[in-house]
């Protein structure tokens, strides 16, 4: 089970990213990054539905 914290909440409303991407980005992910520096994984998906820009999920 995932665990999202504020700052992940307060950016859904302050850049209108909708639940759904970040469900779908981090379920079927175009690419994913892993970084071993910080230990964190970041998950990456072209939204068509918001002018095919980029979403960046990252999960520590």
């Amino acid at each position: 089970m995932l665990i999202f914290s504020k700052h992940f909440h307060e950016m859904l409303i302050i850049r209108g990213i909708q639940l759904e991407w970040v469900e779908q980005t981090i379920n079927f992910p175009d690419l994913v990054e892993l970084y071993d520096n910080d230990a964190t994984v970041h998950y990456l998906k072209k939204i068509a539905a918001n002018e095919n820009r980029w979403l960046r999920v990252v999960k520590q």
